[in-house]
């Protein structure tokens, strides 16, 4: 479930993490300018030839500044990993203008990874639905991604925590958060209690500021090209119209990500968001088990066989509410039976199976039809309909 981001630092390691670190400083850098650059640099590790190429747009106080960070990680033991490194997200180098540097308190989760975002000033319903679907998501064995702002987000990770002891094999987490401050300073500074609890359920917290670093306006937007690179999938609970929950919708887009969003009441202005990127084609989200197919490929399946066998026990269950005296009830049990193990069935094979007549046949898989138990395929042959309740 985790990837290994604890490393022991040597000075190769030191010297890539503190020069792409106090680039990244430099009052005349630009990720767009210099990213290029950098990453013709990449299938060859790093090189004192980069740093003699980009060494003139650096001080000494941006070197100084950049080992005092350096330090104060590994005082702390956060990963501190850069552009070359081996360990660093493949998600994250993918994207146009990756981090050079990203900090990482604790187990930095594996993927697949599901991003729940919104409004920080949402509804009780909202607040309601980030944490359960995020606390379910998180239980089956999933992997959630958000901002540690108000709202939205403190009620995602929050469902996370809750979520990560009830995993299969105790190996859940409660995911990552993703900072605009510095890993050791979270912000806002009233949801510090919250990120703790984030790390003590193996989770981590990531961010591509220095260590310490005070959270700044202009932070949170440049944070959210993490959280959606980082993410599988992008769900967005409730937002304004122009949000930037939104921004974080647009970015996944552009990083090939898939955009998913709750629908809400259409008079309500923090739905007035999810419902537009509905109508725009973004996937609708209802339930936790929507987001099933990002979860690890082995509890997505393990998830499949419960939802099938709980569906299967409900359904046999509501046999009685059909108005069927026992004799049918019974033969639609069998119908039932022997449809699943053939997988299609036609009234002849009824027949021959069951040893009833036609005519019986016939008025049960008419009832079974009606009810969505079956589903005709022509020329009297039945299959179980699929599941639509879980």
């Amino acid at each position: 479930m985790e990837e290994n981001t604890s490393k022991t630092y040597d000075d190769e390691d030191d010297a890539g993490a503190c020069f792409l670190l106090a680039l990244n400083m430099s009052k005349d850098f630009s990720s767009t300018r210099y990213c290029q650059l950098i990453r013709s640099h990449i299938a060859d590790g790093f090189c004192a030839s980069l740093m003699r190429e980009l060494a003139p747009v650096l001080g000494r106080d941006e070197w100084r500044r950049a080992q005092a960070e350096i330090e104060l990680a590994k005082k702390h033991s956060i990963s501190v990993i850069h552009l070359f490194d081996p360990g660093y997200p493949p998600e994250l180098y993918a994207i146009a203008d990756p981090p050079l540097v990203i900090f990482v308190r604790g187990a930095l989760p594996a993927a697949p990874r599901v991003g729940i975002v919104g409004t920080r000033r949402c509804t009780g319903y909202g607040r309601q639905i980030a944490s359960f679907f995020s606390r379910e998501h998180t239980r089956r064995g999933g992997c959630i991604v958000s901002g540690l702002a108000f709202g939205i987000d403190a009620a995602a990770h929050r469902g996370a925590v809750e979520g990560a002891p009830a995993a299969a094999g105790g190996s859940g987490s409660a995911g990552i958060a993703v900072l605009g401050s510095g890993v050791m300073n979270p912000a806002p500074a009233a949801n510090c209690a919250l990120a703790a609890e984030v790390l003590q359920a193996r989770g981590a917290l990531i961010s591509e500021y220095g260590v310490s670093t005070q959270s700044r306006a202009y932070f949170f937007p440049r944070r959210n090209r993490i959280i959606s690179a980082l993410s599988n999938a992008v769900v967005i609970v409730e937002a304004a119209e122009k949000s930037g929950s939104l921004i974080t919708a647009r970015l996944a887009l552009e990083q090939g990500r898939e955009v998913c969003a709750v629908p809400g009441p259409v008079d309500s202005l923090t739905s007035a968001g999810p419902n537009k990127l509905i109508k725009e084609g973004a996937t609708v989200v209802m339930r936790p088990d929507d987001l099933g197919r990002f979860l690890p490929e082995d509890r997505r399946e393990l998830q499949q066989k419960q939802c099938a066998g709980k569906s299967r026990q409900r359904r046999e269950g509501n046999l009685a509410s059909l108005g069927m005296d026992d004799d049918q009830a019974r033969l639609a049990g069998a119908m039932l039976k022997l449809i699943r193990t053939k997988r299609v069935c036609d009234i002849d094979g009824f027949v021959s199976s069951l040893s009833c007549p036609a005519a019986e046949i016939f008025a049960v898989a008419a009832q079974l039809e009606i009810a969505g138990f079956v589903v005709s395929e022509g020329g009297g042959c039945y299959r179980i309909a699929e599941i639509i309740d879980t």
